[in-house]
C-alpha cells in the first residue's frame, strides 16, 4: 500500500532535480495485523504503537520473573529491552512484504525463534565467559612459580573437535558472509534467521559439551573460544538489528 505513494515521491524530487532521488530504494513490508484479525482506521480497529509497546513490556515482565527473581527495577530495564526488541524481531525476522500477524504473548518468550531467545542466548555465554574469569583468577592466585614454569614447558596435543563443536563452529564462521548478503539483497530477515542457527547449534553445543569442567586445559580453552566467538557474533548482528543485549536475563 505504501509502494505507489513512494514512487510518486520519488519521481517529484527526481523532477526537482535532485541527484539522490535514484539511489533511494524502498524495501516494503506487509500489513501488520492483529490475533483478532486487519487493522483499519475506517473501522476504529486499530492501535496505537504506544499500547504495543506497553503491552510487550507487561509480558516481558512475566517472563523475566519466570526466570529469575530479581529486584523491581532489574526486572523493569530487562523488560524494556526485551519487549521493544521482541516487537522488532518480529518484524524484521519474516520475509518482506508477507503479512505480519503479531502475538505479543509469543515474541517475548525465551525459546523459538524470537529477539528475547537471543537476547537470553548472549547473556548465558556472557555468564560462561565471566565465570571462566573469576575461575582463572582464583588458579591464579593459588598456583606457585614453579608449578606456572612446568606448565609452560609441557608440550600440548592437538585438539580435535567433535561433532557438536564443528557445527557451531561451521555456524560462526559464515557470519561475515551471512551479513554480507543480507545487506547486498536487502533481506533482512536472512539475517535473523542466521543468529536464530547460530543460537541453536550454541544451545546443543552448550548441552553435549561441558565448557568450565572438561577433561584437559586444552579441550576448556577451545571452548571457551568458541562461547567467546558465538558472544561476538550475536552482539554484532543484533546491534545491526538494532536490538539491545540486557546485562541480566
Amino acid at each position: 500500500e505504501q509502494k505507489l505513494t513512494l514512487k510518486q515521491s520519488w519521481k517529484i524530487l527526481e523532477l526537482l532535480g535532485r541527484d539522490y532521488a535514484k539511489k533511494l530504494v524502498h524495501v516494503p513490508f506487509g500489513l501488520i495485523n492483529l490475533e483478532s484479525g486487519r487493522m483499519s482506521t475506517r473501522k476504529g480497529n486499530i492501535v496505537l504503537l504506544e499500547e504495543v509497546l506497553d503491552d510487550a513490556h507487561a509480558f516481558a515482565l512475566e517472563e523475566v520473573r519466570k526466570k529469575q527473581d530479581y529486584d523491581g527495577k532489574t526486572a523493569d530495564d530487562i523488560a524494556e529491552k526485551v519487549g521493544v526488541a521482541a516487537l522488532k524481531y518480529a518484524v524484521l525476522k519474516l520475509q518482506a512484504e508477507k503479512p505480519i500477524t503479531f502475538d505479543i504473548k509469543e515474541s517475548v518468550k525465551f525459546d523459538g525463534n524470537t529477539a528475547a531467545y537471543l537476547q537470553y542466548t548472549a547473556v548465558r555465554a556472557k555468564n560462561i565467559l565471566r565465570k571462566a574469569g573469576e575461575e582463572k583468577n582464583a588458579a591464579a592466585s593459588e598456583s606457585s612459580p614453579s608449578n606456572a614454569a612446568a606448565n609452560q614447558g609441557a608440550k600440548t596435543e592437538p585438539y580435535c573437535f567433535n561433532d557438536n563443536e564443528r557445527s557451531l563452529s561451521a555456524a560462526l564462521s559464515s557470519f561475515p558472509s551471512e551479513v554480507e548478503s543480507s545487506a547486498r539483497n536487502l533481506q533482512v530477515n536472512n539475517l535473523c534467521n542466521y543468529l536464530y542457527r547460530a543460537a541453536t547449534e550454541f544451545s546443543s553445543f552448550y548441552d553435549a559439551c561441558p565448557v568450565l569442567k572438561t577433561e584437559t586445559p586444552e579441550k576448556r580453552s577451545a571452548r571457551l573460544e568458541m562461547v567467546a566467538a558465538l558472544l561476538v557474533v550475536l552482539e554484532n548482528g543484533l546491534d545491526l538489528l538494532g536490538i539491545a543485549i540486557p546485562e541480566k536475563m
